[in-house]
């Protein structure tokens, strides 16, 4: 339920991927949405969706969450770097991260596509990781 967390927090620490947009609290990640004036590079996390893993005596103990990291970069080359770089680093990692206890991350798909932000056009990588989540 809180895997957008933990993805912050290892593309944010995540050397290869921070060199592109950045480290720490620095980093050109947001959640759901960024200011359309925003300096590329820079990432956008979303929920998209969670299904819980019902037991007969209770609440779900292990969600999988569904979340979005979309990539935004001035050229195709940097938008690609940055999507490898994501991929590098989430797929099948585990762990707690940022309070998160992050069974495993599974790389499920990924979409390219420009957009026209303010002036300028951007290259966008879309990319779909389920994330299995204790809870």
């Amino acid at each position: 339920m809180n895997a957008e967390v933990g993805i912050m927090e290892i593309l944010s620490n995540d050397g290869g991927y921070s060199a592109l947009v950045g480290s720490g609290n620095s980093a050109k990640i947001y959640y759901d949405e960024a200011m359309e004036t925003t300096q590329l590079p820079f990432a956008i996390i979303q929920e998209d969706e969670i299904q819980p893993n019902d037991t007969k005596s209770g609440v779900s103990t292990v969600d999988e969450d569904f979340v979005y990291v979309t990539h935004f970069a001035e050229k195709k080359t940097t938008v690609r770097a940055m999507a490898t770089a994501a991929r590098t680093a989430l797929d099948r990692t585990t762990g707690t991260k940022n309070g998160v206890i992050i069974i495993g991350f599974q790389f499920r798909t990924q979409r390219s596509d420009t957009e026209r932000l303010v002036d300028k056009k951007v290259f966008t990588i879309e990319q779909l990781y389920k994330v299995m989540t204790q809870q």
